[in-house]
């Protein structure tokens, strides 16, 4: 009798060890979608062997992909260049514009990269656009807060061998200076110093290029966008080439 209550009470203390040793299994741990920051994004890539250099904006509103830009530039836009559209369709059989439309309306259906189609003759289009959407909305995930420094960017000479630099200081995450201006580099003068040019622009356009300037200077800072910045009537170009740049120099610091 004793040996059977001996062996009765090792069993005992052998499943009350057993259910001491046994932990409650871990429950899996779901990380929390990151949802990106409203706002446009860009990214640019690197020149190809014909010196076309892909770039994209991707527009994000309410934590949703909305609008989606994406293009090849040297210095000519292909989705403007006719020319090289035919060249394309004839090499390829397919329409480069189509592929660009394609792509993009995917990327804003299915809100993910890794869902966009191959599209067969359009290989590396399709890569370039992968790769620089995953930069834009990695961007996105930080919002408009930049890295402190110093930027630059230089745009291409016109034919009138002016050539346009802009200049940006982030401090504390944010834009706070800002220097645009147009240099030619055969005179040896910027457009701001030339008293003649100033002169003969302001007859022309009714506007002093100064002021335009300085009003695309703090347009920038105050919307810290490049794509926000405000157009002044009468200087539709220096709009533009200091949008570009700015948006270049803001890429930088992302």
């Amino acid at each position: 009798m004793k040996r059977l209550i001996g062996v009765a009470s090792i069993t005992v203390i052998i499943i009350a060890l057993a259910s001491g040793c046994t932990q409650k299994a871990a429950e899996p741990t779901t990380a929390e979608p990151i949802i990106p920051k409203d706002g446009t994004y860009l990214a640019t890539g690197i020149a190809d062997q014909s010196n076309w250099v892909p770039e994209i904006a991707v527009t994000i509103d309410q934590g949703k992909i909305t609008a989606v830009e994406y293009d090849e530039i040297s210095p000519m836009k292909k989705s403007e260049y006719l020319e090289y559209q035919k060249s394309f369709k004839q090499q390829s059989k397919i329409d480069l514009l189509a592929v660009y439309t394609t792509i993009q309306n995917e990327l804003i259906k299915n809100q993910d990269i890794t869902k966009i189609n191959d599209l067969a003759g359009a290989t590396k289009t399709v890569e370039n656009f992968k790769s620089l959407a995953a930069s834009a909305l990695n961007n996105a995930k930080d919002g408009d807060k930049y890295k402190d420094g110093d930027y630059s960017a230089i745009g291409t000479m016109d034919e009138k061998n002016w050539t346009p630099t802009v200049d940006i200081t982030v401090k504390d995450g944010k834009i706070s200076k800002v220097k645009y201006d147009e240099i030619s580099y055969n005179i040896f003068k910027n457009k701001s110093q030339d008293k003649a040019y100033l002169a003969k622009y302001k007859e022309k356009n009714k506007l002093d290029l100064l002021d335009v300037y300085a009003a695309l200077q703090k347009s920038l800072i105050e919307n810290q966008s490049a794509e926000k910045v405000d157009a002044t009537a009468g200087a539709t170009l220096a709009h533009d080439n200091f949008a570009a740049l700015a948006a270049k120099a803001i890429e930088q610091a992302k």
